[in-house]
Order: C-alpha cells, then sequence, then structure tokens
C-alpha cells in the first residue's frame, strides 16, 4: 500500500523517499520502469536495497501473486 511509503519533500513537493534517493544516484527513473526494495521492506531507503525493475518484475514481489510461497 501506497500509505507505508517514506515521503519527503523536494523544491515544495512531497515525492516518494525512494525514488528521490534513486534519482539522486542515477538520474531519473526511465517511463515504465519503478523501483523496487529488494527486501521487501519499503521504508529500507538505502541505494543498495533499491533496484530499477518493470512493472512486471516488481509484481514478483507481491505475495497474493500466483504460484508464489515464502522460502
Amino acid at each position: 500500500m501506497a500509505h507505508d511509503y517514506k515521503w519527503v519533500w523536494v523544491d515544495g513537493k512531497s515525492k516518494y523517499e525512494h525514488r528521490v534517493v534513486w534519482e539522486s544516484a542515477f538520474g531519473p527513473i526511465p517511463d515504465g520502469m519503478q523501483i523496487d526494495h529488494i527486501n521487501g521492506k519499503k521504508k529500507d531507503n538505502r541505494l543498495e536495497n533499491l533496484r530499477l525493475v518493470t512493472n512486471q518484475q516488481n509484481q514478483y514481489n507481491r505475495a497474493d501473486v500466483k504460484g508464489f510461497t515464502w522460502d
């Protein structure tokens, strides 16, 4: 859920912190791409926990995806 993400203010606008962290290091996020939290913790916005993925790749992290099991 979106409300689980951290927000920050940049130039008078609220933005998702993980997107600000990514863009500060690598520049703009390309169209159609998202920033994924590798460990699944939405408030862990360390750069080493973030990766650029497609929407489809990001959906693999959801627990309700068909065929998903916790190991």
